[in-house]
């Protein structure tokens, strides 16, 4: 039943006498190519990993630096930014040289407590519109930027005073967005402090 193991042991060699094996020196050789391989194909996917962390980082907004010194004393201070609940709790006083009776019932259209300014002391509108705000309406002001895509800037102004934004149409303003593209703007939005 069992077999004696110097039996096995001559049928193994009997087995394996007719293999023919490399030199050692073959298989060495054989061997350090095989990690060379191995060795480039890792440095190769750890610059290809380098590379995209590289290009996505160039990617990335970059946010400024305020400079250190006499001049970050000087920067204006930070205030915060509460978006109105709905629009009706935004009082705008619309410029327009043209159709400033058709933009004011838009606005209104839209729920905002709109009236038409002199257009004798109208501000700087810029291309498409300005939006001035002062300290108490900075979030209005937001709303009404969401309103005009981000296509006309917002000034800040600490003198403008009061609870009324007051919004200076361009001569390329066409018209507002449509509730889903103000939606889309309220959800990037982002604050400057």
């Amino acid at each position: 039943m069992s077999r004696d193991p110097r039996e096995l042991m001559s049928e193994l060699e009997d087995d394996v006498r007719p293999v023919l094996l490399a030199p050692a020196a073959a298989i060495r050789a054989r061997g350090r190519r095989r990690a060379l391989r191995r060795r480039a194909a890792a440095t190769g996917s750890a610059l290809a990993l380098v590379a995209a962390v590289a290009a996505g980082s160039m990617l990335l907004p970059r946010t400024p630096t305020m400079p250190a010194g006499p001049a970050a004393s000087s920067a204006p201070a930070c205030v915060p930014v509460e978006l109105p609940a709905s629009t009706s709790e935004v009082k705008v006083r619309v410029f327009a040289a043209r159709n400033g009776a058709e933009i004011v019932q838009d606005l209104r259209d839209r729920g905002f407590d709109a009236v038409a300014g002199d257009p004798g002391s109208a501000p700087s509108a810029g291309s498409v519109a300005a939006v001035y705000v002062g300290p108490a309406t900075v979030g209005q002001g937001r709303l009404i930027d969401a309103y005009l895509l981000g296509q006309a800037p917002i000034i800040h102004d600490p003198r403008h005073t009061g609870d009324v934004v007051d919004l200076a149409i361009g001569p390329n303003f066409q018209q507002f967005a449509t509730p889903t593209e103000v939606n889309q703007a309220l959800a990037h939005l982002t604050y400057p402090c």
